[in-house]
């Protein structure tokens, strides 16, 4: 989807956006229902490096939005909270559900300076699998960054077009909810940031050496997955739902996934994120929920729920004596031939395409 196409569906919509651009023609689209990066062009005859519903270029006005199936799926960058069987899974019910508390949720932009912007948003959840509600502030700042090969651009011989984003979230949990009462235990807590992307591609996550990638999904064996001596290849297709993970302790702190463009063009997207594999990492697969230490992920959708798959990572737990994490990452995105974003895959991903 366009960049003119989406910002004349979201003023149809009523819905308040914000657009950051480069120098260099780049720009990003962050939309505030849900605070979400919508919008990814690397130039201005780019793709859109995320993927959006196309079913939102249908509806008349806000309220349609309301009507449809899975309202809370429209793409982009999300920033949620995990264990996600925690806090999207209720036992009672067997039901999987989005917190609307935290997606859309309620988040209203503040300060917007040259190439960034804030916004913040107070939620308050059930943690079911603890049995209780959890409160918390939640912050988030969007801003432009330059490309990591900048400086070596001339070195590498590259030619291609950019754009680039830093996420820094914040959670400042409300600990009043359990002062004096010795019977409750906090919740755990960690942010949770997924990437939709279109279909027809493929996921690269480097290792630290040979990794074993761990089905997610009870009764979904993942299919195009290759587990190299480096990095794991995982197709991308909208045709099987799947979803697999490696732990903290393998990945690199970057995730990437490439695909080609209708006009021909490759179109790289990489998360650079912190990782620390000596925290523990709380998010479990439903059917064993004592399997810890799961760091990145992806999923590939059966064309359910829409034709993209994701790009996830999870932070470590929040410790029981912090009231606040923070999280940081960033996002590269590339755009150009194969052969050059190729060269640029070599560099930040250590793989070859």
């Amino acid at each position: 989807m366009g960049r003119n196409e989406l910002c004349s569906i979201f003023d149809r919509l009523g819905w308040k956006y914000i657009e950051l651009y480069n120098e260099d023609g780049g720009s990003i689209l962050i939309l505030e229902r849900g605070c979400r990066v919508i919008g990814v062009y690397p130039d201005s005859n780019a793709e859109n490096a995320v993927w959006v519903r196309p079913e939102l270029a249908e509806l008349a006005n806000s309220a349609a939005v309301t009507g449809m199936k899975e309202s809370w799926n429209i793409g982009g960058d999300r920033t949620f909270i995990s264990p996600e069987v925690e806090y999207f899974y209720n036992p009672s019910t067997a039901a999987y559900l989005i917190p609307a508390a935290l997606d859309p949720g309620s988040y209203e932009t503040g300060n917007r300076v040259h190439g960034s912007l804030t916004a913040n948003q107070t939620v308050n959840l059930q943690a079911y699998r603890s049995d209780c509600e959890i409160g918390f502030d939640m912050s988030k700042r969007i801003r432009l960054v330059p490309d990591p090969l900048k400086l070596n651009e001339a070195e590498y011989g590259l030619e291609y077009s950019f754009v680039g984003y830093e996420v820094e979230a914040e959670i400042v949990r409300h600990d009043h909810l359990f002062l004096g009462d010795e019977t409750k235990q906090l919740p755990p807590l960690s942010l949770w940031n997924l990437i939709q992307v279109p279909a027809a591609g493929e996921a690269i996550l480097p290792t630290n050496g040979p990794a074993k990638t761990v089905s997610f999904l009870a009764g979904y064996t993942p299919c195009g997955l290759q587990e190299e001596p480096d990095h794991i290849r995982f197709q991308i297709d909208a045709r099987v739902k799947s979803k697999i993970s490696i732990r903290a302790g393998e990945t690199t702190g970057k995730i990437g996934y490439i695909r080609t463009t209708a006009d021909g063009r490759s179109l790289l997207l990489i998360r650079s994120f912190r990782v620390d594999p000596t925290k523990l990492y709380g998010d479990v697969p439903l059917d064993r929920q004592d399997d810890f230490g799961h760091c990145v992920q992806c999923y590939n959708d059966d064309g359910a729920f829409g034709y993209f798959g994701e790009i996830e990572y999870h932070t470590p737990l929040m410790e029981s004596t912090d009231r606040v994490l923070t999280d940081v990452s960033q996002v590269w995105c590339y755009v150009g031939d194969r052969e050059q974003i190729g060269k640029v895959a070599d560099v930040l991903l250590q793989a070859r395409i």
